[in-house]
């Protein structure tokens, strides 16, 4: 009898620990492939851009509804903020209607462009030309 219930046990334990590494791996582990997971820029919709010399400030929405902000990725290549954005259908808690507003702090003194990527397409949002 005490082996039974030690196994179940085991079992029980091993199954919610497998839950937990699924969940951690849809919630987080976007951010291990770079701008790969992350939306296509066509489908996302910037309201507003503020810039200063140590912060970026970018707000908007998606053209899903269903699907939720879970998080973004950066990186600055050659005077050029690259920005990659990840929604997801089940795993987000906040901003559960598309919705995103976040701040990227840095050096962003000799910035000239902000594009939205996923890796295989860009889209500009901000061009120091222009402002």
């Amino acid at each position: 009898m005490k082996k039974i219930c030690k196994l179940i046990v085991i079992v029980i334990s091993v199954l919610l620990l497998l839950q937990l590494v699924i969940f951690l791996t849809a919630r987080y582990g976007w951010r291990l492939s770079g701008f790969e997971m992350c939306e296509s820029p066509d489908i996302l919709c910037v309201e507003t851009v503020h810039v200063t010399d140590e912060t970026v400030h970018i707000v908007g929405n998606t053209a899903s509804s269903a699907t939720s902000y879970i998080g973004y990725t950066y990186q600055i290549r050659d005077g050029v903020l690259y920005v990659g954005i990840k929604q997801n259908l089940l795993f987000g808690f906040q901003n559960r209607y598309g919705g995103f507003s976040f701040v990227i702090e840095g050096d962003f003194s000799n910035l000239k462009h902000i594009a939205l990527t996923n890796g295989e397409e860009e889209k500009c949002i901000w061009s120091a030309q222009n402002n």
